[in-house]
């Protein structure tokens, strides 16, 4: 069973680095160059909020959102920096789990609008389970993004 808190993106370098470094493993993008100031920055400026999940008290998972208003529709969003659950957790509904705390959490927040960036497109029909709605498609150019 899993436990989801919201806490520190700070906590998330210092005990879970290495499921990080797995997450990009399994997505198969360009080596990391996390700027641990910079998100730090933003959690203190109210613009990073993290969600970490357990097990027996250890970090299993995280879902890491940026927020800011829509200066389209003046709306409060937040849109998934990461998102991630060990394979081994992947089981009993962990998953929508993280993602419906975070989705109930956010709102707490003051957000109105949730937004996914996903990479796997096998993770889209988990959300849309979860009432959410495919509204954009995103198309990258240049470093971020590893041939497959």
């Amino acid at each position: 069973m899993i436990t989801i808190a919201h806490e520190s993106v700070g906590v998330l370098f210092d005990d879970a680095l290495h499921l990080l470094l797995q997450h990009n493993d399994e997505l198969k993008e360009r080596p990391l160059a996390i700027r641990q100031d910079q998100y730090l920055q933003m959690e203190q400026a109210g613009v990073l909020i993290c969600f970490i999940a357990r097990s027996a008290g250890v970090i299993v998972g995280y879902a890491v959102f940026y927020c800011c208003e829509d200066p389209k529709h003046g709306t409060p969003m937040a849109v998934s920096d990461a998102i991630y659950l060990h394979p081994d957790h992947r089981r009993a509904m962990n998953g929508i789990k993280l993602i419906k705390y975070a989705d109930d959490h956010l709102q707490t927040f003051g957000i109105r609008r949730v937004d996914f960036l996903v990479s796997r497109v096998d993770f889209g029909p988990v959300l849309e389970r979860l009432g959410f709605k495919q509204t954009e498609v995103v198309y990258s150019k240049g470093e971020r993004w590893a041939a497959p």
